[in-house]
């Protein structure tokens, strides 16, 4: 019966794109089951001639195609999770019920892979360009010549609408934007004139 049941999610979840709604019990009825085999295997072998019965062949038997039933379905499902997490982290479109059916081992993988994701496409895409080089050092003299100390230069913004949903991306000020259309915004001019240029957003007023 357990046997039965496994092969039955196996098959849901090949017919199916999605993930399958599946009862936690139903992995743990399956490890019970494993540990009553083992146990009548174990009790068996205790003998040569038990060792060798038909009996202790077919538990082990059977606890091997458990397993390999059990491995089946975590390796369907992981894809598919990691599919999600893709999706999630590119902020494309996909059914977020798929995330109520994971199991809740499963949903912890899927935000702990959400996360890595999102810090990997930071270190790999965002570090270097937003990292400050280190200044000159400025001689004592220069120092004291300096009336007042020089204020660093902000960034000018653009105001924009956005015609188009957008990836998450950096601005040249460090900040994560994250545009849907419709959207009424002011980002830095260097990211506005490139949004403007691709026609994604349209550029209302340039502050100055």
């Amino acid at each position: 019966m357990v046997l039965d049941e496994l092969r039955l999610i196996i098959l849901n979840e090949r017919e199916s794109g999605k993930l399958s709604t599946i009862p936690q019990k139903a992995f743990d009825r399956a490890h019970e089951y494993l540990r009553s085999l083992f146990e009548e295997a174990y009790g068996e072998a205790r003998s040569l001639e038990g060792f060798l019965s038909e009996t202790a062949h077919a538990r082990l038997e059977e606890m091997s195609s458990i397993k390999e039933t059990l491995q089946e379905i975590v390796r369907l499902r992981t894809r598919k999770i990691l599919l999600l997490a893709l999706l999630q982290t590119e902020n494309r479109t996909f059914d977020r019920e798929e995330i109520k059916k994971m199991l809740p081992v499963e949903k912890a993988m899927f935000e702990e892979i959400c996360r890595e994701i999102e810090q990997c496409r930071a270190a790999l895409l965002l570090d270097e360009v937003i990292s400050p080089r280190p200044s000159p050092p400025v001689p004592p003299e220069e120092v004291q010549k300096t009336a007042k100390p020089k204020e660093p230069p902000h960034p000018a913004g653009a105001c924009v609408r956005i015609l188009a949903d957008t990836d998450a991306f950096m601005g040249v000020d460090g900040r994560i934007y994250e545009l849907v259309r419709e959207d009424i915004v002011t980002i830095p001019d260097e990211n506005g004139e490139v949004l403007c240029s691709r026609n994604i957003a349209l550029n209302i007023r340039l502050s100055k």
